[in-house]
């Protein structure tokens, strides 16, 4: 590699004798101004003929670098026009920065709340989870009179939330409003059939009113969205039970245990529906395992023992 031998002032070209300096400006003298002087120059400049340049002359470096120079303001205003303008970013209401650091980049307005914080405004579904959330702190603290309110916005800004319409439709019910529970949740069957518990709530919620032809309809629509859910499936067997359709209740009801194969209940149930098919020795085990798993209501030990003393060979 060649490098280059930097410059010495004895390899700097010596000034030619034909060169003519500059004229100076007239100095202010006291009590007069620079025009006269400035017009000195201009005479000057406009008598003097332009010395023409041989190919073989070197060029002085002051007349170099201004070539130099305006070359680089070029190519730094080309550059400009190829960047993109930075685009405004709204950091507050009425307040804009620009962006210089992260061109195309923009944040969302944010909103001033009541004590001066600046809050990003969300959507209705994060919204919509956000009061149900706080709902779920005043039902934790037993304070359900300032939940409701918080779940009634929470449904307004998003009707498909089932948990919060859950959790209101349980605040009716212990308030004794069936009537708006029962609304609210067969509004919540269209608006979120994905969720077993509506279904199960609503039709518990007929039965109680009597309707249990209305119970087992609504049992029967939710079926296709309940998939293994134990607690639609242990109702809807104890619906169809009721109608005499036991083997799809026995069906129904070996769903609902393999979530909790001791579950005494249901073993009683599915014990009833074996027993009315003529499946006595299956009927006899599924007593014999609800009377022995130690969890079995009292109320239904005297029942239980009847159906054992029933079903024992003799």
């Amino acid at each position: 590699m060649v490098v280059a031998k930097a410059a010495t002032p004895a390899d700097t070209p010596a000034a030619r004798p034909d060169d003519k300096p500059a004229p100076k400006l007239a100095e202010k003298a006291p009590g007069k101004t620079v025009d006269k002087g400035l017009e000195k120059v201009a005479a000057s400049k406009a008598s003097e003929k332009p010395v023409e340049k041989s190919s073989d002359k070197p060029v002085p470096q002051e007349a170099s670098a201004k070539p130099a120079a305006e070359s680089a303001t070029r190519v730094a205003k080309v550059d400009a026009k190829a960047r993109p303008e930075p685009k405004a970013v709204v950091m507050a209401p009425g307040i804009v920065k620009s962006a210089t650091n992260a061109p195309g980049v923009e944040v969302a307005a944010a909103t001033p709340t009541a004590d001066g914080r600046l809050e990003r405004s969300v959507g209705p579904q994060q919204q919509s989870d956000n009061l149900y959330k706080q709902a779920l702190l005043m039902l934790q603290q037993g304070n359900g009179i300032e939940a409701r309110p918080l779940l009634r916005r929470a449904l307004q800004a998003n009707p498909a939330n089932g948990a919060a319409r859950q959790a209101l439709a349980n605040l009716l019910i212990e308030s004794n409003s069936l009537g708006e529970a029962t609304a609210l949740l067969r509004e919540g069957t269209q608006q979120s059939p994905e969720r077993p518990s509506l279904w199960t709530t609503l039709a518990r919620l007929q039965v109680e009113q009597g309707d249990s032809a209305g119970a087992l309809a609504t049992l029967e629509q939710g079926a296709s969205h309940a998939g293994d859910d134990a607690g639609f499936n242990a109702l809807y067997a104890v619906m169809l039970q009721r109608t005499g359709r036991h083997d799809e209740a026995v069906k129904r009801f070996l769903t609902a245990l393999r979530s909790d194969p001791a579950m005494p209940n249901w073993l009683v149930g599915i014990g009833i529906s074996l027993q009315a098919l003529g499946r006595d020795g299956d009927a006899l085990q599924a007593f014999q395992r609800a009377r022995e798993g130690g969890r079995l209501p009292a109320s239904l030990v005297a029942f239980v023992d009847a159906r054992l003393e029933q079903l024992k060979p003799h």
